[in-house]
């Protein structure tokens, strides 16, 4: 793979980050592999970079290769998903007809294995992690629950419980959830509290089942009972929770903190 450097008025939409952009803190701007767009360039004008290295002519893929059904239908989920966190923030009880709206366009593109991985390993954006790794994970549990063999109706309810399974960061103060240096003992508790807040939020819901409220509140739970809030472990965790571990992790692997890892992590669903 060849890289150049490319002044940054010379930088088009479509042309791929050949290296990890980091601010003077050491924050990510921009990771590798990352697909530039229009917002990201003025971005990175608006930073003062006066020029990036980007992958050659040759090897970049534009945006235009992402499936437009499926960037459209995601793009769409993720603004709609962004207006159910709002309300979550302020106090509101969600707005279901959203979340089911959501819910829906991912059950919709149940056949269609390869492209989502390609596509969400495609779009990442650091700006809109929040909402895109929520979308994500209902997506990544889909293909996952499709190849265990889970019913229709299990498989809404995981997609469901996938979607909301980080609901009750919307309680977590922002200035701990978006700290850019690492956090201290208190605010790693807070941040942990997720969980519960999310269960908690849910069982005002009549219409959310049990299952998914219990998904919810124990995808961070591990086989050794390593993990929160209750340090369960094996088979006291629910099938639903260790589904959402995986994709969760997945998705956090591949998204901007770990993106040499993407292409290896990748084979496991295609």
């Amino acid at each position: 793979m060849s890289k150049v450097f490319l002044p940054l008025r010379e930088v088009k939409p479509g042309m791929r980050i050949a290296e990890t952009i980091l601010n003077d803190y050491g924050s990510i701007v921009i990771s590798e592999g990352t697909i530039l767009d229009d917002h990201m360039i003025k971005k990175l004008f608006n930073l003062n970079y006066s020029k990036v290295r980007v992958v050659e002519k040759e090897n970049n893929f534009s945006s235009s290769e992402i499936s437009e059904s499926f960037n459209t239908s995601y793009n769409a989920s993720v603004n709609c998903f962004k207006s159910v966190l709002y309300d979550a923030a302020v106090g509101k009880n969600l707005n279901m007809d959203k979340v089911d709206k959501v819910v829906t366009s991912v059950v919709a593109r149940l056949d269609e294995k390869r492209d989502i991985v390609r596509c969400i390993n495609q779009i990442k954006s650091a700006d809109q992690y929040t909402y895109t790794h929520s979308i994500n994970v209902s997506l990544l549990c889909m293909l996952l629950g499709k190849w265990m063999g889970f019913s229709k109706d299990k498989l809404l309810m995981l997609v469901q419980a996938g979607l909301l399974h980080d609901i009750g960061k919307s309680k977590v103060p922002k200035e701990i959830l978006n700290k850019p240096s690492k956090l201290t003992p208190d605010e790693y508790e807070e941040i942990k509290k997720h969980t519960v807040y999310g269960y908690r939020m849910l069982e005002k819901e009549p219409e959310i089942d049990r299952e998914i409220r219990i998904a919810v509140l124990m995808h961070h739970e591990r086989e050794d009972g390593s993990g929160y809030p209750t340090g369960a472990k094996g088979d006291k965790i629910s099938m639903m929770a260790k589904v959402i571990a995986v994709a969760d992790i997945y998705d956090a692997m591949t998204s901007n903190r770990y993106i040499e890892r993407k292409r290896v992590l990748l084979r496991y669903f295609i």
